[in-house]
């Protein structure tokens, strides 16, 4: 087993040659609980310092409190780095009658890969009718869309719900953020990923388990896990050497850090 990138971190290298993408990141600060504040910038320069080529971002204000101003501020970290930076569009489902022209407004926008959902953020259920006109577009338009799931106790997006919602849309691709995140979930993830053609996996936020990386290489298609790390929620350096410092070859730190999302991308462009 070729273990070169393990070796290579040991001694505090770092991997430009690999282009590693996250795709799952967010921008400033929540009001759930406490996390050091990020600006892009920050986020950039902590990228630079793990040898992360590009960073997928969703803004907490998105998924929270004003998701037009989350907007703006993806709209915005984008122009500042435009080589760096994937943004998510992110949707209020409360807001039915403006769902349309956030997408025409952003979607054109070359680096607008997808659409961020945090159903238990917007305190609305995956199968309500804003989120079915979303997926709407979503299958319309072309992208994915990167949606939160935790736990069976949640209300609006555990994995029951998701299931049901998911099968609906085969034409949609999502991905389910956190694998589920608790112990019991993170087993459904992976039936369900494993079930549905269009359900993939992030690797981010289920460290509460004891699940692991290997786990889900063993038991799930590989190209459907996705890497991801929750920056800033979640410390980048921690979600970076979960992956290499795994018990896995070199091909599938590499496959991991970045083919299966570019892959991802080539399978869902934007119409």
């Amino acid at each position: 087993m070729a273990q070169q990138i393990f070796e290579r971190a040991m001694k505090g290298e770092i991997f430009p040659e690999l282009r590693i993408i996250d795709a799952h990141c967010h921008l400033g600060t929540g009001h759930e609980f406490y996390h050091a504040p990020a600006d892009i910038d920050q986020m950039i320069r902590e990228a630079d310092s793990m040898g992360v080529e590009k960073l997928c971002i969703a803004p907490e204000a998105g998924i929270e409190c004003d998701y037009k101003y989350g907007n703006e501020l993806m709209l915005d970290s984008i122009r500042r780095y435009p080589n760096r930076v994937y943004g998510y569009l992110c949707l209020n489902p409360f807001h039915e009658d403006e769902i349309e022209e956030m997408f025409d407004t952003y979607y054109p926008v070359e680096q607008v890969v997808g659409v961020k959902i945090h159903p238990s953020g917007h305190r609305a259920r995956i199968d309500c009718e804003g989120y079915r006109k979303i997926f709407q577009q979503v299958e319309k338009r072309g992208g994915f869309v990167l949606s939160h799931t935790w736990g069976d106790f949640d209300p609006f997006c555990n994995l029951t719900l998701c299931e049901e919602v998911m099968g609906r849309f085969p034409k949609v691709s999502f991905i389910l953020a956190h694998s589920g995140g608790t112990v019991e979930s993170v087993k459904k993830a992976i039936r369900l990923v494993n079930a549905y053609p269009n359900i993939y996996l992030d690797t981010c936020g289920f460290d509460i388990t004891e699940h692991c990386i290997n786990e889900l290489v063993d038991q799930c298609p590989f190209e459907k896990i996705i890497f991801g790390t929750d920056f800033p929620y979640h410390d980048l350096r921690y979600g970076m050497t979960r992956i290499l410092f795994a018990d896995l070859d070199d091909s599938q730190k590499a496959g991991l850090l970045h083919e299966n999302f570019a892959n991802l991308l080539k399978k869902n462009p934007k119409k």
